[in-house]
């Protein structure tokens, strides 16, 4: 019990220092950000910022018009003793305005904005997705980057179109606002005074609110992520056999509960002030908007005389009208300083640079395969002190076979990104040809490698999509075919066309891991590459499939240089060089029967693992 209250004030703390540390937005800032937003959206979907403020005018006017303006001067009319009939044409003339008028805005609400969002969705989307192509991976390990590009890319298309929508209310606001005041300043500027004052503290009072609610939302964001994790934990299929054969569901359900509590504590904590602010909002709003008002109005018709019952009726019209469209303004206002505040995520998203670039000039890739060398290489990540890689020094022969073995943890899958340049190394270089991999255009070299992650992923689309990766266009579907059946995919399961997975295809077919791998191994073959690079080819085959990998595989790559990456050293024993490493250097190098002479790491690795198919089974008759 005592436990969980830790919890909870240690987190008050952190939400504490959190608001503190400067989190909030002035308001200044959030209006520049909203200008952002306005502006990617003129540039972007034109149509929808102008309709926008198109219809803000129209909506102004059509405030004003409708529900003071014609009042007014309907009683005017009648206060001069018009004819009805002239009262029926007046109002009969201003239909014939205003329901045109009407049909636009609501042509451009329901019909045109809806088609206008999905256009601007698309483009937004667009750069998201670009950009996180594009940014370095270190940025993945950053939680709160990653957690905050979440929100980015889910939330980014509803808040621009908010700060558009948003300001177009606040234009028809303003107009009607105006409209509506200069009709009480000619009939009495006490009553607008007091209107505006009234709104002067509102909006201080409304200003606040959402910037606490800002905060609360920021606060709430790594919560709603783990939230959101636990829920998908629970309906999704692929935790649904882990589920039902252990007791996990107990501990996601005391972190669901947990989290729940410090939600909790979010909004206990920060509720206090919004009631607080709500409340001098709503007295600010009873007491000098309408007591004060009405005593007011009450005073001039019965002391002084100086209004009448049909300046009355104008009077509660426009007062009513104002305050409506006072509130209508501080929503719209509120709005868009919250999309403001959110530019500031999309914009830091947007400007996060790139560390690993293509020089301008960028060199030549060779046509064929050439040596790779790691010298000095040292590497850690970003925000740790531990070194994941140390002093790294290894050449690989073009054209020839090499292996990469350890027990997990032992840097080899790092190896691996650095290779790929997903990162850079912190110390020495690496070679390609003789040249630093740094002079080439980065994007060109990854493609110009046949690479098998160990975290390799299938996707939501056909087969044929699945092996060519959007790469290798120009291949048909005969190659495509010829992949698959290398990589050990059965003829008949060959169906280019089927859909993998059951995202969004009731159709969809389950792949087993087995063959989702080869199937990534498809895709090796498919590219046609100088290099393979295989992180644990066969972890997920058997050992008649692993076998007939291993044959294909050099059979296939007689002239190119092939990485293994494993652990599990039957893939491995044919390589010409291997390299065995441990905590992050390499310990031991040779080929497999010189380094099982050596007696070292790598043949007490061999032994063990040996000793497991060596085993004699006993039987119990």
């Amino acid at each position: 019990m005592s436990k969980g209250k830790q919890t909870l004030s240690g987190f008050a703390r952190q939400l504490i220092v959190k608001e503190n540390a400067g989190e909030k937005i002035s308001f200044s800032t959030g209006i520049k950000n909203a200008a952002y937003l306005l502006n990617y959206a003129r540039r972007h979907v034109p149509a929808l910022f102008y309709t926008n403020i198109m219809t803000g005018i129209l909506w102004g006017y059509l405030n004003v018009a409708s529900s003071v303006l014609v009042i007014k001067v309907v009683f005017d009319m009648i206060g001069e003793g018009r004819p009805f009939t002239n009262v029926c044409k007046f109002l009969l003339m201003m239909s014939g305005i205003l329901l045109p008028a009407l049909g636009v805005i609501y042509f451009c609400d329901k019909r045109l904005w809806p088609v206008l969002k999905l256009k601007m969705g698309k483009s937004l989307h667009a750069e998201l997705f670009l950009k996180a192509q594009k940014v370095d991976l270190r940025c993945y390990d950053d939680a709160g980057f990653y957690t905050s590009f979440i929100w980015t890319v889910r939330e980014a298309e509803e808040y621009v179109y908010k700060a558009v929508n948003s300001m177009g209310n606040v234009l028809l606001s303003i107009l009607a606002c105006l409209g509506v005041s200069a009709i009480m300043l000619e009939i009495d500027p006490i009553i607008l005074v007091i209107a505006v004052v009234s709104m002067v503290f509102k909006f201080l009072f409304r200003l606040l609110k959402t910037r606490i609610e800002f905060l609360r939302e920021q606060c709430l964001m790594p919560l709603v992520k783990k939230y959101e994790y636990i829920n998908r934990v629970f309906y999704m299929p692929d935790y649904a056999k882990e589920l039902r054969m252990s007791r996990i569901d107990r501990l996601l359900t005391e972190e669901f509960d947990d989290c729940i509590s410090k939600m909790d504590t979010v909004y206990r904590k920060l509720q206090f002030r919004l009631t607080a602010l709500e409340i001098c909002e709503q007295a600010c709003n009873v007491f000098l908007t309408n007591t004060f008002l009405i005593f007011v109005l009450v005073y001039k018709i019965l002391i002084v005389k100086s209004v009448s019952v049909g300046g009355l009726s104008v009077f509660i019209a426009a007062v009513g009208k104002l305050n409506s469209m006072y509130n209508g303004l501080l929503d719209a206002l509120s709005q868009f300083v919250q999309s403001g505040m959110f530019a500031e995520k999309l914009r830091t998203f947007l400007a996060v640079e790139q560390m690993v670039t293509s020089p301008k000039n960028a060199a030549a890739l060779p046509a064929l395969s050439g040596d790779i060398e790691f010298r000095n290489v040292s590497f850690r990540y970003d925000g740790s002190d531990s070194w994941v890689l140390r002093h790294i020094n290894m050449k690989i022969k073009a054209q020839t076979k090499a292996a990469i073995v350890g027990y997990n943890g032992a840097g080899k899958s790092t190896l691996v990104k650095l290779l790929m340049r997903l990162y850079d190394p912190i110390e020495g270089e690496i070679l390609l040809n003789g040249k630093n991999i740094k002079e080439y255009d980065v994007d060109e070299y990854r493609h110009s490698f046949g690479t098998l992650f160990q975290d390799f992923q299938i996707y939501a689309a056909g087969l044929g999509e699945n092996v060519k990766m959007g790469l290798v266009d120009n291949k048909d579907e005969e190659a495509i075919k010829e992949a698959l059946m290398t990589a050990g995919i059965a003829e008949n399961l060959c169906d280019l066309s089927v859909p993998l997975l059951r995202e969004y295809d009731k159709n969809g077919r389950l792949v087993s891991g087995g063959e989702a791998q080869k199937i990534a191994i498809a895709r090796a073959f498919l590219k046609d590459p100088h290099t393979y690079i295989l992180d644990e080819p066969s972890s997920a085959l058997d050992p008649i499939s692993e076998y007939d990998l291993n044959r294909t595989l050099f059979e296939l790559s007689k002239d190119k240089t092939v990485i293994f990456i494993s652990h599990r050293l039957s893939t491995t024993r044919m390589a010409e060089q291997i390299y065995m490493m441990e905590q992050g250097r390499i310990i031991e190098e040779g080929n497999h029967e010189e380094l099982l002479a050596r007696g070292g790491r790598y043949a007490e690795m061999f032994i063990k693992q040996a000793e497991k198919y060596q085993e004699t089974p006993s039987f119990v008759s």
